[in-house]
């Protein structure tokens, strides 16, 4: 494993605007430390007061077994938003909690001027680092939408369709890959809490070999369907969540598919389904298309601090 120093991540780890983006050896950015925004009050406004509404919204949630203790780690965890997949008939509300409470209390937490701005800062960098990226989740959330005007977005200022809180009080996650999110699309990673970054709270991109501290109020995205990631955990007396931002792939799939499943998809239209089955290669690199090359961003070299990200 290689851990990135904090010398030549400094501006990243301590101010800031200053993203760091990961690259192919194409020069293509498949993901992107994005850091914060340069805003002095950012810590004050933002970083705490979520940190806070978290930990208060986990004392007023029901949790079952199974979001206590799951594959990603043993902590409680709760998802809102908009999902499809898992036996699901056709896109739909995820369902949250066991009763209205979670339901009630998690629809506070996400429309909260904290969360807000969080998650409008990850729809910022999406935006910034992979703008055709950025435009394939616009289109598949305005074809949702406009077929069915009843699944509006949790959030006015992002793309993504679904948002989860990995609540504290010392969230680590364990070696795992969100495979039901767009295989090449991006999750936006967000760490909050009270913790010493250098000690604890790393993020691990196992495929890289890159070890990154990860301080509260910054920023991650990174393709978390194919790379396999965890975390460090901070040390003892030390409180650390994390809030994610994400689009599950059949919702993708559902639209491609002229709003249905699969199946039905098959059984309506086999001539349509077998020319789309022929193409996967050719739609394998249309994906690989989304990434924007460092020259399109009008970046050199690709050094960290070399970009920048404005809420």
């Amino acid at each position: 494993m290689f851990v990135i120093p904090i010398a030549s991540l400094a501006q990243y780890l301590t101010n800031s605007s200053t993203a760091c983006p990961l690259v192919d050896r194409d020069n293509r950015v498949f993901g992107v430390l994005a850091g914060r925004p340069g805003i002095p009050t950012w810590e004050a406004d933002v970083t705490r007061p979520a940190y806070q509404a978290i930990a208060k919204a986990k004392n007023q949630c029901k949790f079952k077994k199974t979001q206590k203790y799951h594959r990603r780690g043993r902590f409680p965890v709760e998802a809102t938003g908009i999902s499809y997949g898992g036996g699901q008939a056709k896109p739909q509300r995820l369902t949250v909690g066991q009763s209205g409470v979670n339901e009630s209390t998690m629809s506070a937490l996400v429309e909260s001027t904290p969360m807000m701005r969080i998650a409008g800062y990850a729809n910022t960098a999406m935006r910034t680092w992979a703008p055709r990226l950025y435009q394939r989740y616009l289109r598949n959330m305005d074809a949702i939408r406009t077929n069915d005007p009843s699944l509006q977005p949790i959030f006015d200022n992002s793309v993504f369709a679904s948002a989860t809180v990995n609540f504290g009080p010392n969230v680590a996650c364990f070696p795992h890959v969100d495979d039901h999110n767009l295989a090449h699309g991006w999750c936006a990673i967000t760490a909050l809490g009270e913790f010493d970054p250098t000690q604890g709270g790393h993020l691990v991109l196992w495929d890289l070999n890159l070890i990154i501290e990860f301080p509260a109020g910054s920023t991650i995205l990174i393709p978390s369907a194919t790379l396999r990631h965890s975390n460090i955990p901070t040390r003892d007396g030390e409180m650390r969540a994390s809030f994610t931002t994400y689009s599950a792939g059949g919702l993708f799939r559902w639209v491609a598919y002229g709003h249905q499943s699969q199946e039905d998809f098959e059984r309506e239209d086999p001539e349509g389904w077998r020319a789309m089955e022929a193409n996967r290669e050719e739609r394998g690199q249309e994906a690989v298309g989304d990434y924007s090359t460092l020259s399109e961003l009008g970046i050199k070299g690709g050094k960290c601090g070399e970009g920048k990200t404005k809420e």
